[in-house]
């Protein structure tokens, strides 16, 4: 199918609500809404390639549950999602923020939010600092 082509949720997103939708360049994600009204709900991931193409080993070319491609998200529940062109952050329902690049499927938790209450998520490409490397924020 196209990017831009409409894309059923299949039957792991049948009768739920979309409560979050992320894209980057060649992949989306839609969050499906929980059991009742603010609950954390499952994650669909998916790439925009075709069956046979070099991506065949990441996430499947139709929607499918997060948990099919990582094992540890196989009962998450999330509560946000961000992407831009191959970044992803999510937030689990334990309030644990994970990130990963797309074609590089290995998500990692970022542990030096732990302390803060994340209510909101954005994500964007690292901009190098001057000296051309990257820095974690410092805590304040």
């Amino acid at each position: 199918h196209s990017a831009l082509s409409p894309v059923a949720l299949g039957a792991t997103g049948a009768g739920k609500a979309v409560a979050g939708v992320a894209a980057g360049d060649a992949f989306s994600l839609v969050l499906l809404s929980g059991e009742h009204a603010g609950a954390a709900g499952g994650l669909l991931y998916w790439d925009h390639g075709t069956a046979g193409s070099h991506r065949e080993k990441l996430p499947a070319t139709s929607p499918t549950p997060v948990g099919a491609w990582h094992g540890g998200f196989r009962t998450a529940r999330f509560r946000a999602v961000s992407a831009c062109a191959r970044h992803v952050l999510v937030l689990s329902e334990a309030g644990e923020l994970f990130s990963w690049l797309h074609g590089h499927e290995k998500p990692q938790r970022i542990d030096f939010v732990n302390a803060m209450a994340v209510t909101a998520l954005a994500a964007g490409a690292p901009a190098p600092l001057p000296d051309n490397t990257f820095r974690r924020p410092e805590r304040t």
